[in-house]
């Protein structure tokens, strides 16, 4: 079995932070190093070429063992920068499967703020290895795939949720094209216009000048 998981979280003002998991289970361990492979496949060599900026740990748990890497962004066009920087070299790349694309976008309406993340997983496509000098036997993969997005406001799209975290999980399968949105709402902060900040300063100054005449009578 392979793991993926990314955990994302989007702030009010579009900043955050994300994590990136991948991990294969003790089977296919075993299989890599029959393989004359490294014991996770191949994921330990992606730390190396991991850009800087991000942490980076080994990771396991009762089914899988592999790698995170974690780090944060202070608007969308860095996180959109991170993601580019990963897709661009083939190591890194692996730990955006089954990512196609994600998008970030925050709509300011009349009285309230719309946030919304969306994008593609891609079909995983399965293939049989095959070496004329050695016997390997196919392997089936079965994929633990998870997107976890957690947004500001009230979540509204896929399902309203009220109370507790505000996150939304996708699972997608890895074996077919598959979209997904998740959507939420905030409030809008108020903001005073010019034309009565004009005229709250206009009555403060003729308080204070009544105040100082006042006091000199």
């Amino acid at each position: 079995m392979i793991k993926w998981e990314m955990k994302l979280t989007i702030n009010e003002d579009l900043s955050g932070f994300y994590s990136l998991t991948a991990g294969i289970d003790e089977e296919l361990q075993i299989f890599a190093l029959e393989t004359v492979q490294s014991p996770l496949g191949g994921l330990d060599k992606v730390l190396d070429a991991v850009p800087e900026g991000y942490g980076k740990s080994f990771y396991s748990d009762a089914i899988y063992d592999g790698i995170i890497l974690r780090n944060s962004f202070s608007n969308i066009d860095e996180l959109n920068s991170q993601l580019h920087q990963l897709k661009s070299n083939p190591d890194t790349a692996l730990m955006l499967i089954p990512i196609q694309n994600i998008k970030i976008e925050k709509e300011l309406e009349s009285a309230q703020v719309k946030y919304k993340v969306f994008g593609e997983f891609v079909e995983i496509v399965e293939t049989e290895v095959t070496e004329s000098k050695m016997e390997i036997p196919y392997i089936d993969y079965q994929y633990d795939l998870k997107l976890t997005v957690t947004l500001p406001g009230e979540m509204i799209s896929p399902i309203k949720i009220s109370e507790g975290p505000n996150s939304i999980i996708f699972e997608p399968s890895g074996r077919e094209f598959q979209t997904f949105e998740v959507m939420s709402i905030g409030v809008k902060e108020p903001s005073i216009s010019w034309d009565w900040l004009l005229i709250f300063t206009l009555l403060s100054g003729g308080v204070a000048t009544f105040l100082i005449i006042r006091k000199y009578k």
